[in-house]
């Protein structure tokens, strides 16, 4: 009897967390549907599932460590930066269409490391995932196999696009090294911090100004992906992209990071659980 309760309870944690995964992985597949259209996420017939793939990669590594070592929000963010900065690399070429300085093109990578990666597809997201389904903290971690195939996913997928893509844009070697060197900056961030952390598991607080962020981000993005990117969508930076498309959706996206920031402010409670 013991055992069938504690089966069912394991069950209900597996659950809970393929729910928050599954939930985080819709909602940034919104913003790539936003950004291009229909275009965007069916470039290739199997362009969705390696776009999915993606970020169930993501959200399955930032759950289980959210849940071993109560991640907060800023570790959070760097995480998400961290691992943004590979697709960005080996995947779209995004951040190096000029002007370049220092190799890179700083705006580029400041808005999608920060207020893309940083914010709406990791803290906003995750709010938007644990508002629908609440985290439940007890349950198994991720495992070594779980890891391991996450990993290999996004080493397997990047270099397969480094050496085969004909519409990766590349960069030069300065901007690799630069991109790299904030990687390991915030690898470091991480392995510092967590080792320091003696936080406890902690409780989603709903709160007006994110709920206007995140779920009205359904709402913007479903509107500009169907009425403004439509099927115009072209190839830009390696990524299929239509330009007001973008435009609305990186202001949008600016918009998210001022509430998110407001609610701060005003509350000086963590944005997610």
């Amino acid at each position: 009897m013991f055992r069938a309760r504690e089966r069912r309870v394991n069950l209900s944690m597996t659950a809970n967390k393929l729910k928050i995964v599954t939930l985080a992985t819709l909602f940034n597949l919104l913003f790539e549907y936003a950004v291009g259209g229909v275009e965007r996420i069916f470039d290739k017939p199997l362009t969705i599932v390696f776009l999915a793939l993606i970020y169930v990669s993501l959200f399955a590594m930032l759950e289980d460590l959210i849940r071993r070592f109560k991640l907060g929000n800023a570790q959070i963010s760097v995480f998400a930066i961290c691992f943004g900065i590979l697709p960005e690399l080996y995947l779209t070429g995004s951040i190096f269409p000029e002007p370049l300085i220092l190799g890179i093109n700083w705006p580029a990578f400041l808005t999608i490391n920060i207020v893309w990666w940083g914010m709406l597809q990791s803290l906003v997201t995750l709010y938007f995932a644990n508002r629908l389904a609440p985290r439940k903290w007890e349950g198994k971690y991720m495992g070594w196999l779980g890891w391991g195939l996450c990993i290999a996913y996004m080493a397997v997928l990047c270099a397969g696009s480094w050496f085969n893509s004909p519409t990766l844009q590349r960069g030069p070697v300065q901007g690799y090294v630069i991109a790299t060197l904030f990687q390991l900056a915030g690898a470091a961030y991480l392995v510092f911090s967590i080792r320091r952390s003696d936080r406890e598991s902690y409780a989603l607080k709903p709160h007006i100004v994110l709920d206007g962020i995140a779920f009205g981000t359904v709402i913007v993005f479903i509107g500009i992906g169907t009425f403004v990117a439509g099927i115009g969508a072209s190839r830009q930076a390696g990524m299929m992209l239509e330009g007001n498309a973008l435009l609305y959706s990186t202001i949008w996206s600016f918009v998210v990071l001022g509430g998110a920031v407001l609610y701060y402010i005003i509350e000086r409670e963590r944005i997610t659980a």
